[in-house]
């Protein structure tokens, strides 16, 4: 597809989903987004990452995932921001230290498709999303930083083993008993590296990102997290849901949920979104995301 057919492409800042005709967007045009995403002044840059045959290879994916985005009544824009995930590695660490065991729903919002692996903090268990679910058992507490480079950093990261995408680790947790220096610290050490030494060579310095999600009503575990996402040193690596990760299960914000929850590591604008609103009622868990905002980061996934 040439670069001016662009130009008959749906504009979808100005068109309801409902009207917007998709029609021309098919595999190479979403190869054409993924390669303008690894190419903008994102939060985690991945231009040297992937070759254009890499690009090639994950485009029906892409496309497959922007269609079924729609089907279930994601907006256009925002599916075509969602398409981003596929070139990652998904791994979800959840938090079965006991505190856990008193909240609601805790666990519902894994789904088996896209995610690479589950690690629990507190047992080594290995299975598939839907079997593993009905067996985690709560015992201990939250080691977060301790247990993250022990099942997910090692293994994934400093292990030789080369990685074929770049790694999307999402930690969803209590915090209860967690220790921030010691949580730091290993973010610290696998942002270093990343960044200095072999593990650049091999895999870029941008291979990893974090994102942190928080269940229940714990002050210090939202503290703790707000505290790490605007860290100097260490958040433009990561990212935290500021709100419950409950309110996904409300249909009206859904969409704003997974897009700050699976998104705001890898946008700017998604990030600082719930940032603005913090500010704007004077509030530290505002995670409101406009539906289809728009800012000079947030070029790449236009339809244009």
């Amino acid at each position: 597809m040439a670069e001016n057919d662009t130009a008959d492409k749906p504009d979808a800042a100005g068109a309801t989903d409902e009207k917007a005709d998709i029609s021309g967007i098919d595999a190479e045009f979403c190869q054409k987004k993924l390669r303008q995403f690894t190419e903008q002044k994102q939060k985690i840059k991945l231009k040297d990452f992937f070759t254009d045959e890499k690009l090639k290879a994950l485009s029906p994916t892409a496309l497959a995932m922007f269609k079924s985005l729609i089907d279930d009544g994601c907006s256009v824009e925002r599916a075509l921001k969602f398409m981003a995930l596929t070139m990652y590695y998904i791994v979800v660490l959840i938090d079965n230290s006991d505190s856990m065991a008193f909240e609601e729903n805790d666990y519902t919002y894994a789904r088996e498709k896209g995610i690479v692996a589950i690690r629990l903090l507190n047992h080594e268990k290995k299975a598939k999303v839907e079997k593993l679910m009905p067996m985690i058992k709560y015992d201990g507490i939250s080691m977060i930083g301790t247990q993250l480079e022990a099942k997910i950093l090692k293994h994934y990261i400093y292990e030789p083993a080369k990685l074929e995408k770049p790694l999307l680790v999402v930690t969803i947790t209590d915090g209860d008993g967690g220790k921030e220096d010691v949580l730091r610290k290993t973010l610290m050490a696998c942002v270093s590296e990343m960044q200095s030494g072999q593990k650049k060579s091999e895999m870029g310095g941008n291979a990893v990102a974090f994102y942190f999600a928080r269940v229940g009503n714990n002050k210090k575990a939202a503290d703790l997290i707000q505290r790490l996402d605007k860290d100097k040193d260490i958040g433009d690596w990561l990212d935290v849901f500021p709100d419950r990760l409950e309110e996904i299960n409300d249909e009206a914000t859904k969409w704003d949920v997974l897009a700050k929850l699976l998104l705001g590591v890898l946008y700017h604008d998604i990030d600082k979104q719930d940032e603005n609103a913090a500010k704007d009622d004077g509030t530290a868990d505002a995670p409101k995301v406009d539906q289809d905002s728009s800012t000079d980061d947030d070029d790449d996934f236009n339809l244009e």
